[in-house]
């Protein structure tokens, strides 16, 4: 025995001074770990040389089971050239270390392997880096425990300090920071169990979810410390994603933590890309204070179930919406026994709810305190589309300029809550989706290509008219990004201008934690989704002004003065087969790119990464949107990992970034069977340039049919407008006919034909004028007509259909709205043409739309000026006789034309009468309204001589004209106006005949005719002729002719024919 003790004496010291006389470098480090067996102290600095550790870049492997290395506080630096350790076993301890300097793609102090568990102990992990996963620990289906460690200044682009892939994450005691600016935060979760406790996050600045990003996990962090952490997009400290079980927040501190963009504190987006989770989080007993964000000073939570109990928010900021808490779509929101103090909605005019923000949640809030909280509207609670339950709260809330809780869409259940003086709205609703719009002004250029047979290769990349490629990165958005890259390329190619569009609001504008979104998308759409953003001018503004977000899911609604507003989108059938490609080719040689989509899966055997050919032949569908840019028939057929049975392929940009395949792009074959065969592929036309100032509108998606070939929008003109334009989708190529309405009266109609199927713009070819206040409604006609159904809330009895374009019903019981837009400009002066009775108290009126300003009327030549009233009409008395006038108005530089229409007081016709027959003049006076006068004395003048006449019960005066035939003037005067009307009066004869000439005793008959008072020949009529004195009476015959033989000597005489004291004298010429 005593032989043996000495021997392992000398065996121990040996092994002591072997350590102590080494070289420190990695090798020698991982000969001691394999010679050692239950444990390893460290006792001196070990540095990577590369000159001898170059087969340890990967790392010092620690492949034992129940092994401790004691650090002593000794270093390990891997010289920014290798990973330290790569651990390959099971409760493996590592104390009191640090480990500095690692670099690495994972895990660039450890890399922890699947199944392994280890624990670190007061280890300091400095400075390490890795491209990808883990800056100074990576754990991949391991178990990872980390007792008093620090973390200081690591980075990775997903978890700068930890990133664990499954299993079991622990975190007791530690201190994370750093000053390089993180990617996805400090720790980065996926799939794994986490217990996070006393651990301290602080001084870090990263891009999301600054100190942990957890995705489809579960755990507890508790007692720990989150202070002055920033995150330039979204997330200040904690993102949840894909959270299906339980995490709960205990006895934690978040103290000025701050994000760009949604959630100061903490971001939850519990259902994830598809929303298949329903996940809940619990937070309890834990402070939130002085944490900034643009929407959810402290906190957002999308969809699940959220507990919040005896927890305080103490002086949070949204920019927006909800100052401590915003919520959409949560299950159930239930806060007890919590304080929400001086939490506000900064930006003023467009901030709701001070201390909370509920969008579609069921919310009960028990025993909590809200006090000195302020937003614009709801300066406590804003709550919209949502279930509220509020019992024995305490609510104190300056309300000068808000209600305290503001409700829309809600329903409201309280007792024993105590308000205070604060205001309660509770009932209200939010119909106007009129988009008013500054659109950038752009000169069109005409880059049209005409071609009769289609080329075998087209790449629009060849004539510069594509845009850079982008990258979707963890969301979710392929759709944003194939649609956004479309239209991009339209407008290089025909406005020569590059736009980098928001993706990120054309997301989160139509999902449906929006208002205007669709209730079934949380993250992934299609280009269906897309064509109400654009026609419906949501956005459609530079990214600069919304810029890119892989995580948060909240925007504002936008409106730039770099905005362009799109009036036209083609939408291209789906495939049918192989073949089917002209479609797709001519559309992209007409407009520029298209949206489209594909079925791509990432674990088969369809991408060719050499030669970047994608052919999937199995899986039909899509999944996938992107950007078709171009076309090759040519393109190899063995260029794909299995052979098609043809060559050519389309040209796709992608969005995973100009990293992916050959920068960003990649080639479809012709034989893919998923490629446009269940979208339809989307593009847009901006040949109308037109520049409109509003749009009119009752829906945002489009999402169904009806067969009722009449549909009908009613709206209300905010402002003087004229109607420009009308908008509308259609299923189909083909006719189209609108009929506008104004105040219930059809004013204009205009028909004419589509030529692609998607949404068209159809500019009037006259502009109709529509007062403030007035209705104006437009009927369309169409084999089948698109209504939006929509999250959104219809307004009752706005939006109709017929089947016979008279008897109309509703369409919007069922929340949905016929597609019908109508575009409108600015109507700098509104009047309308007047007519008035002379003298009576109507005046021309011009509505100029501002009061106390100088408007000019010219008339006959003449300017008057009119200062503007309170309702910014001018108007001016009009006293000029009766006739047909042109005024002018001129207002700011702008003149209309109108006519004004001066009727008489007098009302008569020019009278033509036969000689003595029952005809009789007729005069009518009326008043001012036009009603009739009776009992006035009408004086009528002819020949100067003065008659009166009395008006009757209808106001009319009677003259009988007994005047010889002749043409005379009457002229009436108006007792009243003085106004003075002059007639023609015209009396025929009843007898008549013409001068003759004849020759001695030819036979020659002298013909006088008669007609009655009706102008009809009297026949028996006598008819007395005399000439020379000698008189002759002869009667007429049926034709009222009488007739008299002359058989005088040659000369000249005059003969005198009489009947019925009418008499007319003739000449009678006799030649021998």
């Amino acid at each position: 025995m005593k032989i043996i003790k000495i021997l392992l004496v000398l065996a121990i010291l040996f092994i002591s001074l072997s350590a102590v006389s080494a070289e420190g470098n990695f090798t020698a480090l991982q000969d001691e770990i394999d010679s050692s067996t239950d444990f390893l102290d460290i006792t001196q600095d070990y540095v990577y040389d590369n000159s001898t550790d170059y087969e340890l870049i990967k790392g010092i492997e620690i492949n034992k089971n129940d092994f401790t290395i004691n650090g002593n506080g000794y270093t390990i630096d891997a010289s920014n050239q290798a990973r330290i350790f790569i651990i390959n076993g099971t409760n493996i301890t590592i104390n009191n270390l640090n480990l500095i300097n690692g670099k690495s793609n994972n895990g660039a102090a450890l890399y922890i392997e699947l199944n392994s568990t280890i624990t670190t102990n007061n280890v300091t992990f400095i400075d390490n880096e890795a491209a990808l996963q883990g800056g100074a620990v990576m754990s991949s289906g391991a178990g990872y425990r980390s007792l008093n460690d620090k973390f200081i200044d690591n980075y990775a682009k997903n978890g700068g300090a930890i990133n664990t892939q499954g299993g079991e994450l622990v975190i007791k005691n530690g201190i994370f920071s750093s000053d390089k600016i993180q990617n996805w935060g400090l720790i980065y979760i996926t799939s794994a169990l986490i217990y996070i406790e006393n651990t301290t996050f602080a001084n870090t600045t990263s891009n999301y979810s600054t100190a942990i990003y957890a995705s489809q996990s579960t755990g507890k962090i508790r007692k720990s410390t989150f202070v002055n952490l920033t995150a330039t997009v979204t997330a200040g400290a904690i993102a949840i994603k894909e959270h299906a079980l339980d995490i709960e927040i205990d006895d934690c501190d978040f103290i000025d933590t701050n994000s760009a963009k949604n959630g100061g504190a903490i971001f939850a987006d519990v259902g994830g890309e598809n929303g298949e989770c329903h996940g809940n989080i619990t937070i309890l007993n834990s402070r939130f204070t002085n944490c900034i964000s643009e929407f959810g000073g402290a906190y957002v939570q999308l969809d699940g179930n959220l507990i919040i109990d005896n927890t305080n928010f103490t002086s949070n900021i949204a920019v927006f919406d909800g100052g401590a808490i915003y919520t959409s779509w949560v299950n159930t929101v239930n806060i007890t026994n919590s304080i929400f103090t001086s939490n506000i909605g900064y930006y003023e005019g467009f901030s709701h709810g001070g201390a909370a923000y509920f969008d579609m949640s069921n919310v009960i809030m028990d025993s909590c305190i809200l006090e000195d909280n302020s937003a614009s509207e709801g300066s406590s609670l804003y709550t919209y589309d949502s279930v509220v339950s509020l019992f024995d709260n305490y609510f104190n809330n300056p309300t000068e300029n808000s209600s305290s809780i503001y409700g829309v869409y809600c329903e409201y259940y309280e007792s024993g809550n105590n308000y205070t003086d604060d205001i309660l709205s509770l009932n209200n609703t939010n119909y106007n989706l009129n988009v008013e719009s500054s659109q950038t002004h752009f000169d069109l250029i005409n880059n049209t290509i005409n071609v009769e047979t289609l080329p075998k290769r087209f790449d629009l990349r060849d004539w510069g008219w594509v845009s850079s490629v982008k990258d979707q990165g963890n969301m979710g958005s392929c759709w944003t990004f194939g649609i956004t890259a479309a239209l991009e390329s339209v407008l290089i190619r025909y406005a020569n201008i590059t736009y980098d569009f928001s993706e990120n609001n054309l997301q989160n504008t139509m999902i449906k934690y929006s208002k205007y979104g669709v209730p079934t998308m949380e993250e992934s759409g299609n280009p269906y989704v897309g064509e109400p953003y654009y026609s419906s001018w949501l956005g459609v503004s530079p990214a600069a002004y919304d810029t890119y977000d892989e995580l948060g899911k909240i925007s504002s609604l936008i409106a730039t003065p770099d905005d362009v507003q799109i009036k036209d989108i083609v939408f291209i059938p789906t495939r049918k087969n192989s073949t089917d490609n002209d479609q797709l080719k001519r559309a992209l040689l007409k407009y520029g790119a298209l949206s489209i989509g594909y079925n791509h899966d990432f674990n088969t055997s369809f991408y060719n990464e050499t030669t970047y050919g994608y052919y999937n032949y199995a899986i039909p569908g899509g999944n996938h949107i992107v950007c078709l840019v171009g076309w090759d028939d040519t393109y190899p057929k063995e260029n794909f990992v299995k052979t098609p049975d043809g060559d050519g392929a389309f040209i796709i940009k992608n969005s995973w970034g100009t990293g992916w395949a050959d920068e960003g792009f990649f080639y479809i074959s012709y034989y893919d069977i998923s490629l446009a065969t269940l979208f339809h592929s989307m593009t847009f036309d901006i040949q109308n340039n037109n520049k409109y100032d509003k749009l009119y509108q009752h829906e945002i998606n489009y999402n169904t049919t009806t067969n009722h070939p009449y549909a009908m929008n009613k709206f209300v003109a905010e402002e003087n407008l004229q109607i420009a334009a009308v908008g509308t989708f259609l299923i189909q190529a083909g006719d189209y006919d609108f009929t506008i309405l104004v105040n219930g009266e059809k004013v204009y109609e205009q028909n004419g034909t589509y030529d692609y199927e998607g949404y068209a713009t159809v500019e009037l070819d006259d502009y109709i004028p529509v007062r403030a206040g007035d209705e104006f409604a437009v009927i369309s006609k169409s084999k089948l007509q698109n209504f939006g159904r929509m999250r959104y809330h219809a307004e009752p009895d706005i939006s109709f259909v017929s089947y016979d374009g008279v008897n109309w019903e509703s369409s919007t019981e069922n929340n949905v709205a016929a597609m019908i837009k109508v575009y409108t400009v600015a109507l700098p002066i509104y009047a309308e043409d007047l007519v008035k009775i002379y003298k009576n108290d109507s005046q021309f009126e011009a509505n100029i739309g501002v009061a106390s300003e100088k408007v000019t009327f010219e008339i006959n030549g003449v300017n008057y000026t009119r200062n503007s009233n309170e309702n910014g009409s001018a108007k001016m008395t009009i006293n000029l006789g009766p006739g047909t006038y042109t005024i002018k108005t001129t207002f700011n530089g702008t003149t209309v034309e109108n006519t004004i229409t001066v009727l008489p007081t007098l009302i008569a016709e020019n009278l033509v009468k036969y000689y003595r027959n029952a005809s009789q003049f007729h005069v009518s006076l009326i008043d001012g309204e036009g009603n009739p006068v009776s009992g006035a004395n009408i004086t009528m003048n002819i020949n100067g001589v003065f008659y009166n006449r009395t008006t009757d019960e209808n106001g009319t005066a009677t003259l009988n004209i007994n005047l010889e035939p002749g043409e005379y003037i009457l002229t009436a005067i108006d007792p009243v106006t003085g106004l003075m009307m002059s007639y023609n009066i015209t009396v025929l004869p009843v007898l008549s005949a013409d001068n003759m000439e004849m020759t001695y005793m030819d036979g020659s008959t002298f013909n006088a005719t008669v007609i009655d008072g009706e102008g009809n020949p009297l026949a028996n009529a006598a008819v007395t002729f005399n000439i020379n004195g000698v008189f002759y009476i002869r009667h007429t015959d049926s034709n009222g002719i009488a007739r008299l033989n002359i058989r005088l000597m040659a000369g000249e005489y005059i003969i005198t024919s009489e009947y019925d004291e009418m008499r007319i004298a003739n000449i009678i010429t006799i030649k021998d």
